[in-house]
């Protein structure tokens, strides 16, 4: 079949195995992402300048939170694991006399969605405790206070003040986690503090 010259011309460029159109379009995708690692470079180190901690850490154990554990010595187990059932809705999943324990009286194991509070009732415990003296506050060494990340926080923060539990503190935004949060404490003083959204 014979083609007249002039008309050759306006015939689509016959395209190549890549294609012209692939090839600029691979060159201005290989730019654009030149420029991202670029920019997450430049930002990755000027936060880790701010805070050389977030930097990973190399064979570091990788696990996933399903859930939470603590444990609380108490004065009065029976009291405080009525008081958690009651208030924030955890159920007994064990509760135990220890006749055969020198040290323990009492052992109750709450369970809420996956979180668990051991609460363990010496036979000669000591200190202070009282709902208006907030153990937080003594500074003792081992752990301060215990927590929730939780869903929806107003909501639980609404609740717990129409059942009149002891805050020691309203929401506030938590410049540590990015989140807001509150602070409450059971009858014997130990707080405990939720966060979210």
């Amino acid at each position: 079949m014979k083609i007249h010259r002039r008309a050759v011309a306006t015939l689509p460029p016959r395209p190549n195995r890549c294609g012209a159109a692939d090839k600029r379009s691979r060159f201005a995708w290989g730019i654009a992402l030149r420029w991202v690692q670029c920019w997450l470079t430049l930002f990755g180190a000027a936060a880790l300048a701010q805070n050389p901690d977030a930097m990973p850490v190399k064979d570091a154990p990788v696990w996933i939170t399903q859930g939470t554990f603590f444990a609380l010595y108490v004065a009065d187990a029976q009291k405080i694991s009525e008081w958690y059932v009651r208030n924030l809705g955890f159920r007994v999943n064990y509760s135990a006399e220890l006749p055969r324990s020198p040290d323990m009286a009492k052992a109750v194991m709450l369970e809420h969605d996956g979180s668990f509070i051991e609460i363990l009732q010496p036979r000669q415990p000591t200190g202070d405790v009282s709902v208006d003296r907030p153990r937080y506050n003594d500074q003792r060494l081992g752990v301060a206070k215990v927590g929730f990340v939780v869903r929806d926080l107003a909501t639980l923060e609404a609740d717990l003040t129409k059942r009149g539990i002891a805050f020691n503190h309203r929401s506030v935004n938590s410049s540590a986690t990015k989140l807001r949060t509150f602070a409450i404490r059971d009858p014997e003083g130990n707080t405990i503090q939720f966060f979210g959204r």
